[in-house]
């Protein structure tokens, strides 16, 4: 594979013409898949397509990681990713590593390398970071940037004797029999406390600089264990990812973490060598129809030599998924929009519909979206709280555009104090009443119950307007019962 100096190139022209390129439409078979391989690896085949346009892939596996030694080399690492991410139109990704914290740091130096694209890190508590080690999680949300979202349950040390003869344990294990050779999370059908603690910290925390919420993938797991980690996971507001799982759930299984709002990852590497490419097509078209795709992530586990590369395996994967009735409102939800969502990013601009004739020419146009009132009452008194440690805090998506509007209420007690570094906000009183603190500093950003430091009080009722500026702390500090109010968000670019 050649450096990246010359690899890839900006294709603002290509993209313009994506509506051309749609390789297969529902129900036709498809082309079978261009030949990827190369003799040191994957070739790009610099394949353009809509799917691609404010995609959002968050299962990449990229160099430096190795995933435990002698594991599957990879392709390419986080830089070379970005700027083919930029060429294709994709949003981002998230980088994967399987035995170390840093793909947090891949992320930020990865975000400088290529602006505008969006990079994050996710990593596995294996026993090369200790396992359930609660400074890992707070070493990996803690590096500059806080691009390190994603924290992943146990991969590569899930069991033993499965994973006997992993050349990162072997070594060592005769010189250490008393140390675990595993990563143990549930045990007689409860999760273990340390697991259980892990998510409460997730619950707790935000990335620094960034403040980005944390998400809880399941990692390797046991039907059993993906189940109780959804469950865990939305008893304490934690955005929840099952990690790949396969056709070993049940259907009621499948339905409950549905039900939980955890997110189910389907992957796109249908063409990896050695594998049979309609068995995976076959089955993640069993789980958009088992699930909807409304609660389905659909992430590569490309990046590997023996793998097509991330781009790529979205392409071809939409390609076949298209010719088996999968539509595109169904891959917008999956690569673009519920990756999004998971993340706590506003949604892509990319799966709105683009205008192309002047207002009131031409096709006819979607409709705008409406909500009552009673039914936006109706969805607050059956939402959850959005985070364990919030009072009573629920929250309704409301419409989503460039930005974000939600309904948010929020009831007496400890509430989190918050700074947006990268967001303007507008907050429209329509119920209750309270004290509402803008300015100061946050005491201690890893606590945000201790609220804010020097702030201005003002108090706030039915009808008021606030505008918070990027990087301004804001907290409740009074709750007068309850209060509702229309949060506008509008991201800084």
């Amino acid at each position: 594979m050649t450096k990246r100096a010359t690899m890839y190139v900006r294709s603002a022209v290509l993209l313009s013409c994506l509506g051309l390129l749609t390789a297969a439409t529902a129900g036709q078979t498809p082309a079978p898949a261009p030949s990827w391989k190369g003799s040191n690896g994957p070739i790009d085949l610099k394949l353009q397509d809509p799917v691609l346009v404010g995609a959002l892939d968050l299962h990449a596996h990229l160099d430096p990681d190795m995933s435990g030694g002698g594991q599957m080399p990879r392709a390419m690492d986080a830089v070379d990713m970005a700027l083919m991410a930029q060429a294709r139109g994709m949003r981002g990704f998230a980088y994967k590593t399987h035995m170390d914290v840093s793909s947090a740091a891949s992320a930020y130096l990865a975000r400088n390398a290529v602006p505008g694209i969006d990079v994050f890190g996710r990593f596995a508590l294996n026993l090369t970071v200790g396992g359930l080690n609660p400074a890992a999680v707070m070493q990996f949300t803690s590096v500059k940037g806080g691009w390190g979202r994603i924290v992943e349950m146990p991969t590569r040390d899930v069991r033993v004797p499965q994973n006997d003869g992993r050349p990162w344990v072997t070594p060592w294990a005769p010189l250490f029999p008393n140390l675990p050779r595993a990563v143990a999370t549930v045990r007689n059908g409860e999760l273990l406390p340390e697991a259980k603690a892990i998510i409460a910290l997730l619950a707790k925390i935000k990335t620094v600089d960034s403040n980005g919420t944390v998400v809880l993938a399941t990692g390797h797991a046991t039907p059993e264990e993906h189940v109780l980690l959804a469950r865990e996971g939305r008893r304490l507001g934690v955005p929840v990812l099952l990690t790949h799982p396969g056709d070993n759930l049940t259907d009621a299984q499948y339905q409950e973490v549905k039900t939980l709002g955890a997110f189910v990852e389907v992957n796109a590497d249908f063409y990896q060598d050695g594998d049979k490419p309609e068995e995976k097509i076959a089955f993640a078209v069993k789980q958009i129809q088992r699930l909807g795709a409304e609660s389905i992530v659909m992430g590569t586990d490309c990046g590997q030599n023996n793998n097509p590369l991330p781009a790529d395996c979205i392409v071809l994967a939409a390609r076949a998924l298209r010719a088996r009735g999968v539509t595109e409102r169904q891959l917008d939800m999956m690569v673009k929009e519920n990756p999004a969502r998971l993340l706590g990013l506003p949604p892509p601009t990319a799966s709105r519909p683009t205008a192309s004739a002047a207002p009131g020419q031409g096709g006819m146009r979607k409709p705008g979206t409406y909500k009552s009132a009673a039914q936006i009452r109706t969805e607050l008194d059956r939402s959850k709280p959005e985070l364990g440690i919030v009072a009573g805090q629920n929250t309704q998506v409301v419409e989503a555009g460039g930005g974000q509007i939600v309904v948010r209420r929020r009831v007496a007690g400890p509430n989190n104090a918050s700074v947006h570094e990268d967001l303007t906000e507008v907050y429209h009183f329509v119920e209750g009443s309270g004290i509402f603190v803008t300015g100061g500093t946050m005491p201690d950003p890893k606590d945000r119950t201790a609220g804010i430091k020097g702030g201005v009080s003002q108090k706030v009722q039915a009808g008021d307007f606030v505008i918070l500026p990027p990087g301004t702390p804001h907290w409740f500090s009074q709750i007068d019962g309850s209060v509702t109010y229309v949060e506008t968000r509008f991201p800084v670019r």
